[in-house]
């Protein structure tokens, strides 16, 4: 139940749907006061989630740095967290597709290949409300079996579909192999990594982090990066929202 509620109000908070509503609701309403507080809001938030300058620098606050491959330290295992692959109904089925967020798996296939990860582990099952048959830790599998991973350096977790379950399944494998925190790093998204090691650390598990796929970029004095309107800004704000609603979602269940 709460993966459901979990997506749909994903959806819901999208800022797009924000703005239809609030025109529908101002097509809707017939006090003519209430009509242009509605339409008002719609064209004021659509401006505002558009904005690049404002979603830059909210970015820049809330996603984690990373390192320099230099300065990283080895560790038995990097953890990748899936969300970053897609199926195709009218594609082959013989390679894998990715979505947003390759990075995860791509550089986690760097750091094992600067041997600085002994082994991969790929965390996440369907994580869909529609295409549960989809197993997306067996997708990246292939892909980095053919690149040359060998398969023994391959570890997987199929069961979860969501972070805190991400979280869960992973400190159970890796209890099962005697690896210790310290020995672990985190892969995922910058933007997505404060919640994911949240989750980790709610089950007495304080790996370490690899932040990638950031969103923020340096602060450019062009009217492009504050001024014009940016369809990427609202796809980051999506993102955005969708990740506060998941970090207040898990709180008030006590996922973190």
């Amino acid at each position: 139940m709460f993966f459901f509620l979990s997506k749909i109000l994903g959806y819901l908070t999208q800022p797009i749907i924000i703005v239809v509503l609030l025109v529908f609701l101002g097509l809707l309403i017939k006090k003519e006061r209430w009509k242009k507080r509605f339409f008002y809001s719609a064209f004021f938030l659509l401006l505002f989630f558009s904005n690049p300058l404002i979603i830059n620098l909210l970015l820049n606050q809330w996603e984690l740095p990373t390192k320099p491959y230099a300065e990283i330290k080895e560790y038995k295992v990097g953890v990748v967290l899936t969300g970053i692959a897609s199926t195709h109904a009218n594609a082959p089925t013989d390679r894998v597709y990715f979505s947003h967020s390759a990075d995860r798996i791509v550089h986690a296939y760097e750091l094992y290949q600067l041997k600085k990860i002994e082994k991969i582990l790929i965390t996440g099952g369907d994580g869909s409300l529609v295409n549960t048959k989809f197993k997306e830790a067996f997708e990246l599998q292939k892909f980095l079996l053919r690149v040359g991973v060998p398969e023994q350096d391959i570890l997987l977790d199929t069961i979860a579909d969501n972070t805190y379950e991400n979280a869960v399944e992973t400190v159970k494998i890796l209890n099962q192999l005697s690896i210790h925190q310290e020995e672990t790093v985190i892969i995922t998204s910058a933007l997505h990594m404060r919640r994911a090691l949240a989750c980790f650390r709610k089950q007495n598990f304080n790996p370490d982090y690899f932040t990638c796929d950031f969103k923020a970029r340096t602060f450019r004095a062009t009217p492009d990066a504050w001024l014009v309107p940016s369809v990427d800004a609202i796809h980051h704000w999506q993102r955005v929202l969708k990740e506060w609603v998941g970090f207040v979602a898990y709180k008030a269940m006590g996922y973190i």
